[in-house]
């Protein structure tokens, strides 16, 4: 790679990166996933444990032993950075994160293409762009509200795989690809164990058709390696997550229902969300690359290497659903990871990019350097634009994948105090004006904006589902109760037996059980009676 060529990868990204961050600079908790804003209370938990007394999962931080340390203590240093503004914190990561994003796809791609700038560049910028798939499941950074366990995860997956692309020269680089896979595992889990099968697929793959080249030895001590890698997460999940039934399973079945659509546990269901366009995207490059295979002999070994790692992303998360019914049904447990596990397919988009890749080094084989240059710089160019209207009905570009790879210039120039959303400010009001102590309902973004206290929401239940089953079964059963309430008042006496002293409200209710404390455009905060 050239001089130019490194200063061009290094100054697009690092252009992204700080446009993203002006971008944020000035936004609220509300810009953040919900992944952060049940993360950023477990720091404030731990700093002070005398906050969130009554909270529905932050009563005690052992509810939440489980839950992503390493995403928690990176967030926790990045705040004590910026003089402990959550926010500001994130914000300064997430700079950081687009950064390493870009540049380590690239590489990834680069050595894997063998050395195609354009071809690697032009994957680089698609991978980045936000792609919904099944399970509520994303790929790709964006704005802050991308920046999560998953994305930090995703931005080092390449690393192991360009340890793997050197194993053939030294043992010792077999070793560093096994034991990096393990390790970066820890900073999500759930995409972790897809990065692994997609790791473990490509092995497995590249042991089938190049066996002469394999030293088993290596291997067996890369996979004790790799395990090593884990131990973090593993000893932490498996030491502290209950398994044992010391409660009704018909109760928990039915909270689980309520919280994790059905869809998670059927496996035909989960599997035919793939057949959607956005994600067929993904699926159809690997077929390209099927039927390629048989006009270009050197591609056959590479498509069933790829297919061995599609099978290995794709069917053995599906299969996690009834390995987890067979244990819970011999053996007395309530494991509850599979409707986690299966969303580890997501990574089975490498393998349509890498595919993807291939037909289109095969594609502009006719087409000198700078025409490549000129055809690429110029779908870069329609990416930085597609979010104007023009596009809104162009396939690719009027899409998440295309529109959320760069920042908005509006929201760059944009005063920073223009861009925070009424919860935001009313949020800064009930930090300044209510107790420690005081109790709320249903809004969860409290609990990071403002440092107090929820219950009966749903996103909080779900750090339940593993971190206290018992609490999980009673906020179903909470929540059920005031459902039943038969009017307004009922249900106002419901919240107040509970111990709830303000409701937010996203229009006046003037009633005798409740007196407004204040009001935020359409928001408005009441004390009950």
């Amino acid at each position: 790679m050239s001089r130019k060529q490194i200063l061009f990868i290094v100054a697009f990204n690092l252009l992204i990166a700080i446009g993203f961050y002006l971008d944020n600079l000035g936004v609220g908790f509300s810009e953040l996933s919900t992944d952060s804003q049940n993360a950023i209370p477990v720091c404030y938990k731990i700093d002070d444990p005398d906050l969130f007394k009554e909270d529905l999962y932050l009563n005690t931080l052992d509810n939440v032993k489980y839950y992503t340390p390493f995403y928690i203590e990176t967030i926790r240093f990045f705040s004590k950075i910026s003089e402990g503004d959550y926010i500001a914190g994130i914000n300064f990561f997430a700079t950081i994160l687009h950064f390493l994003y870009g540049v380590l796809w690239f590489l990834g791609f680069y050595v894997f293409f063998k050395k195609d700038f354009w071809i690697s560049f032009l994957l680089s910028v698609i991978v980045r762009g936000i792609v919904w798939l099944p399970g509520y499941e994303i790929w790709g950074i964006s704005d802050l509200w991308t920046i999560m366990p998953r994305t930090f995860y995703i931005a080092f997956l390449p690393i192991p795989f360009l340890f793997l692309h050197k194993a053939e020269k030294s043992v010792k680089y077999l070793l560093l690809a096994f034991f990096t896979i393990g390790l970066i595992f820890n900073f999500h889990p759930i995409t972790g164990i897809g990065g692994v099968l997609l790791f473990l697929g490509v092995v497995g793959g590249y042991c089938v058709f190049h066996k002469e080249q394999i030293n088993f030895k290596a291997l067996l001590i890369g996979l004790i390696m790799m395990v090593l890698g884990m131990l973090p997460f593993v000893m932490t999940y498996f030491t502290k997550t209950d398994t044992s039934v010391q409660y009704d399973l018909n109760d928990y079945a039915l909270a689980f229902n309520a919280r994790i659509p059905s869809f998670f546990t059927d496996i035909s269901k989960y599997s035919l969300q793939w057949l959607k366009p956005k994600t067929l995207f993904f699926v159809l490059p690997i077929l390209g690359l099927f039927i390629l295979s048989f006009y270009k002999n050197k591609y056959k070994k590479t498509f069933w290497i790829v297919f061995i790692a599609f099978i290995f992303t794709m069917i053995f998360p599906l299969l996690s659903i009834v390995v987890e019914n067979f244990i819970n049904n011999q053996f007395d447990k309530n494991l509850r990871m599979s409707f986690q596990l299966v969303r580890a397919q997501k990574t089975m988009i490498v393998l349509g990019l890498f595919s993807l890749g291939i037909l289109l080094i095969e594609a502009a084989k006719k087409f000198s350097e700078k025409t490549k240059a000129i055809g690429v710089l110029t779908f870069v160019a329609l990416v930085a634009f597609s979010k104007l209207s023009v596009f809104n009905n162009i396939p690719f570009f009027s899409d998440d994948i295309s529109r959320t790879v760069f920042p908005m210039f509006s929201e760059i120039i944009a005063k920073p105090e223009s861009k925070l959303k009424p919860i935001d400010r009313l949020s800064v009001f009930i930090e300044k004006n209510t107790h420690q102590d005081a109790l709320f309902a249903d809004y969860f973004i409290l609990r990071s904006a403002a440092k107090r206290s929820v219950i009966l929401d749903g996103k909080g239940a779900s750090m339940l589902i593993e971190g206290n089953p018992h609490q999980f079964i009673n906020w179903y059963k909470n929540l059920n109760e005031l459902k039943s309430s038969k009017n307004f008042q009922d249900s106002i006496q419901y919240y107040k037996e509970k111990g709830v002293d303000y409701l937010i409200f996203e229009k006046e209710r003037k009633k005798k059980e409740l007196e407004l404390t204040y009001n935020e455009d359409n928001l408005f905060l009441y004390k009950i009676n």
